[in-house]
């Protein structure tokens, strides 16, 4: 099922079951007492819908939960598709592993139906729901039959409406971290009755240890290291730098690639090694940041032979460069280039118009640079570099004409050596309204 479906159905069915079933348990307390806590609890469900890192930061709170009820049965409740880490860290054991499977609307609510009878069968004492934004997971709460409910509740706070039958609710405080409040929800527990829920959890100390491992044995790590080591010879020589740069289910929480790639360059210059990690769905965006990383990487190399070289990418936009300018940094520009006729003008070339940046002219007025042409000749004893006078009254106000100017002075260095120019690059390519490609 769609993630767009499921917030839908969330927001619409979500908001009307939650206040029908808070309807129901205020007129069921009428004819019943409030739920006590339970000192020795055979069954506790956890609900964690959430991704995978999540059950990294509720480490602290499975292990505050052992300690607290040594002997209880933890169950966890997950999205079938994210409980690889839960198995891969034995957080329980496997029969107390449960999940809902969300590929279909058919699947999820039968999934729902099927959890509930079986954890009613079952007689949990209490059940956790670790979900901030999810109705589901407050409405599984309350269809497992377990007499105490724990749960965050917004109030005024950050937060979805989830009704008010969470009967040990722990206003949600988005200043704490995450960690924490877990750990708060175990305290809830042993609250006699029902929390105020307009009253914070106590603060607790952040934890210094997750409390999880994943047990290795020494035969398994040195199989895997020289795996790794045939794989990727780099990883030899340089230690290992894991980077995920998906979204996972909420692209928007990513990052641009291009800041990801920056990241990986400047991991690689440090020494390490970078390895892309991520789902399925992330495969395409590895290829083409490793393609983005390697090119940039290997021009980078290649312009520093000679000294520190800044490299500038299009995506960091105009600032740093005039920026570099203004303090006296020298800039070497290939201005004959065309990025497409939203960020260009069509001035002559060679006769023909050509679309051509107007950045040279641009940058030398802004910074108020000097223009110094450089002619780079391939011999056959290597290039011979010539260094020509500054270009006198340049730039003027006139972008469009400096840019002309340019493409002028430019064809005069051609003609020098036509067949050292980069003919292939399509200088033609776009054209005028009305014009027809040459290509």
């Amino acid at each position: 099922m769609k993630l767009q479906t499921q917030r839908f159905i969330d927001r619409w069915a979500g908001q009307l079951l939650c206040g029908v079933v808070s309807a129901w348990v205020r007129f069921t307390s009428l004819f019943s007492g409030p739920a006590q806590p339970i000192q020795s609890p055979r069954n506790i469900l956890v609900i964690l819908l959430s991704e995978m890192g999540s059950i990294v930061l509720a480490g602290p709170m499975f292990a505050q939960l052992r300690r607290s009820y040594p002997g209880v049965s933890i169950h966890i409740l997950q999205l079938k598709k994210n409980q690889e880490v839960s198995k891969l860290l034995q957080l329980t054991q496997p029969e107390c592993m449960h999940s809902l499977d969300d590929s279909s609307g058919g699947k999820l609510i039968g999934d729902i139906l099927s959890i509930s009878r079986k954890m009613r069968a079952l007689g949990l004492d209490a059940v956790i729901d670790c979900e901030l934004f999810s109705r589901v997971s407050a409405l599984l709460s309350f269809s497992t039959g377990a007499p105490l409910r724990v749960g965050f509740t917004p109030h005024t706070q950050e937060g979805l409406y989830r009704g008010s039958f969470i009967n040990r609710a722990i206003p949600y405080n988005p200043y704490q971290h995450i960690s924490k409040q877990f750990l708060s929800l175990v305290d809830a527990l042993q609250v006699v009755s029902g929390m105020p829920r307009n009253k914070a959890a106590a603060i607790r100390e952040l934890p210094t240890d997750t409390e999880l491992s994943v047990n290795f044995s020494a035969e398994e790590l040195q199989t895997y290291k020289t795996k790794v080591h045939t794989d990727h010879p780099v990883t030899g020589a340089r230690k290992l730098v894991l980077m995920y740069a998906g979204g996972g289910i909420l692209p928007e929480r990513a990052w641009p690639a291009a800041h990801y790639a920056r990241v990986a360059q400047g991991l690689c210059a440090a020494g390490f090694a970078v390895g892309l990690i991520g789902l399925k769905d992330d495969a395409q965006l590895a290829k083409d940041l490793i393609a983005q990383i390697k090119n940039d990487a290997w021009i980078l190399q290649g312009r520093q032979r000679f000294g520190r070289v800044r490299l500038f990418r299009r995506i960091e936009g105009v600032k740093p460069i005039i920026a570099a300018l203004k303090a006296g940094e020298p800039l070497y520009l290939l201005p004959d280039m065309n990025f497409g006729p939203e960020e260009s003008v069509f001035v002559p070339f060679y006769g023909v118009q050509a679309c051509t940046v107007p950045s040279l002219s641009r940058f030398a007025r802004l910074s108020r640079a000097k223009v110094v042409p450089l002619l780079a000749r391939l011999t056959a004893e290597g290039y011979d570099i010539e260094v020509l006078p500054a270009w006198k009254d340049f730039p003027t106000a006139d972008a469009v004409a400096d840019t002309a100017l340019m493409n002028l002075r430019l064809q005069s260095y051609i003609d020098s050596m036509p067949a050292q120019y980069y003919w292939v690059h399509k200088r033609f390519k776009d054209r005028p309204d009305g014009e027809a490609p040459p290509y």
